[in-house]
């Protein structure tokens, strides 16, 4: 019997604990966006935009914009180009910047942004504004909460086929 429990165990840490997994180092809900000035805060709340950032499958690290009503994503590594923590008025604010190595999903595009990245600390939890510009044209700017995302993870291969 010992030994039924055993394999048992042995069976079930390895499906749940050897599937290949990506750690969520921070996630934020979409609640406002702006694409090239225009609004499209509707359309984002819609698709129950959120990203994410994460380790990937080859331990690089990474930023993903997720469509959650339709499955459809963004994804690439990061490299951090800066990062600050600053306080203003007693309120903290953490400014990161990154070059981010896109892949679009929905249209098989890819391309090279750099992200600007400012977390608020509130009363109300974290606040985050993200700045893309997109091959110097094109910008997008998101608002939002940060999400808290303590030990979870995602398994890539069933968002990002």
């Amino acid at each position: 019997m010992k030994n039924i429990i055993f394999a048992f165990s042995f069976f079930y840490s390895q499906f749940t604990f050897g599937q290949d997994t990506a750690k969520i180092i921070s996630k934020y809900r979409i609640v406002e966006s702006w694409h090239d000035n225009q609004v499209l805060s509707s359309f984002d709340q819609e698709r129950k935009g959120e990203l994410y950032i994460h380790y990937n499958q080859k331990n690089q690290l990474s930023l993903s914009n997720i469509s959650v009503q339709s499955d459809a994503y963004s994804t690439g590594p990061i490299s951090l180009l800066k990062a600050d923590t600053t306080e203003k008025n007693g309120k903290h604010f953490f400014t990161s910047n990154y070059r981010w190595a896109y892949y679009n999903s929905y249209d098989k595009h890819t391309g090279i942004a750099i992200v600007n990245l400012i977390e608020d600390e509130t009363n109300y939890g974290l606040t985050f504004k993200m700045e893309l510009v997109l091959n110097k044209r094109s910008k997008i700017i998101y608002k939002g909460f940060k999400i808290d995302a303590t030990n979870e993870y995602i398994i890539p291969k069933t968002i990002f086929r």
